[in-house]
């Protein structure tokens, strides 16, 4: 009655094997099956083509013998087309699909190699300028600036500049006043007040992000009226409603 079962554990092997992600080769040390395939993938220069993880580590290998060695022992070979966006430090440049980022190299190596695919790392800034009458909005020269007398703005210009894998729907710029009171929060794309504009594609290293612009009026408001001035505050906030960027401005009496 034991061929059958030894039979049968070969199979169920094999296809545990075949479920195994794209640019994974697991080995599960004691099974030879496993131990010859990772030897095969291991022979003919193949080692070059895969990385391994130890200790929090990135493991390379300098021949087949290292290469079979290490997954004989219960390693996880990893291909390394796959993990080639993470090394030299390309981690920095991406994040997971749910926007967190890495930690090291052989955090984002770990990611890649079970399946995890990659998404550019997302980055916020916002400054202000501000806007003259009479002069094209959105402004293609625009006057940055982190203060503005009450009396002779006419408004206050943010320039949000969102890089990477941002969603604008779920993105928001909150203005406070100053002591630290919400004034208005308005979202980058959805129902809005008129205050946003899209800017178009900016340059965000060697990825493309997109600039939106939101208008705080001055002049007529309450702002103007009621002499709300001294130190404001401008903050982006994701989509999790964590500050990812901020800056102050002020309104001068």
């Amino acid at each position: 009655m034991r061929a059958p079962i030894a039979q049968f554990l070969a199979i169920l092997a094999l296809c545990l094997g075949l479920l195994a992600p794209a640019g994974v080769v697991s080995a599960a040390g004691g099974n030879d099956n496993g131990n010859g395939d990772n030897a095969a993938a291991c022979q003919q220069g193949g080692y070059a083509q895969y990385l391994g993880l130890r200790d929090g580590q990135v493991v390379t290998f300098a021949n087949a013998g290292e290469c079979a060695n290490f997954a004989a022992h219960g390693g996880t070979l990893i291909a390394r087309q796959a993990a080639l966006p993470c090394l030299d430090g390309g981690y920095t440049n991406w994040a997971r699909q749910n926007g967190t980022t890495f930690g090291s190299e052989a955090d984002c190596v770990a990611y890649v190699g079970v399946g995890g695919v990659l998404a550019p790392k997302v980055g916020y800034t916002v400054r202000t300028a501000r806007i003259i009458p009479d002069t094209p909005y959105p402004p293609t020269d625009p006057a940055w600036a982190t203060s503005f007398p009450v009396s002779t703005t006419y408004a206050v210009l943010f320039a949000v500049d969102l890089c990477g894998a941002v969603n604008p729907a779920s993105t928001a710029l909150e203005l406070f006043m100053p002591g630290g009171f919400p004034y208005i929060r308005e979202p980058l794309a959805g129902p809005q007040s008129g205050m946003v504009t899209p800017g178009g594609p900016i340059a965000c290293g060697d990825q493309v992000g997109q600039r939106y612009w939101v208008s705080l009026p001055v002049a007529g408001t309450a702002i103007e009226q009621y002499l709300i001035t001294g130190d404001w505050e401008a903050k982006v906030i994701d989509q999790w409603g964590q500050v990812v960027a901020v800056t102050t401005f002020t309104i001068l009496p």
